[in-house]
C-alpha cells in the first residue's frame, strides 16, 4: 500500500510531490527495519532507484534517506 503511494506521488512529478514520496519511503524503511525486513527493503529500494534513475530532482530529494 505504501509503495503504491510512493509510485503515485513520483508519477505526479514536481519537487513537492517528490518530497511527499520521500517521507513515505522513510516511513516504509522505519517499519521494515523494525520488523527486521531490511533485505527486502534494500532490494525494493534498489529497484525503485533503478526505475527512476533519470529523475534528477527525485534523486536529490532521496539523498536524505541514506543512512
Amino acid at each position: 500500500m505504501y509503495w503504491k503511494e510512493v509510485a503515485f506521488y513520483v508519477s505526479l512529478g514536481k519537487e513537492k510531490n517528490y518530497g511527499h514520496a520521500v517521507r513515505v519511503l522513510k516511513e516504509i524503511r522505519t517499519l521494515m527495519k523494525r520488523n527486521k525486513w531490511m533485505d527486502e527493503w534494500n532490494g525494493r529500494y534498489k529497484t525503485f532507484l533503478e526505475e527512476h534513475r533519470r529523475k534528477k530532482l527525485l534523486l536529490r530529494a532521496l539523498e536524505s534517506i541514506k543512512e
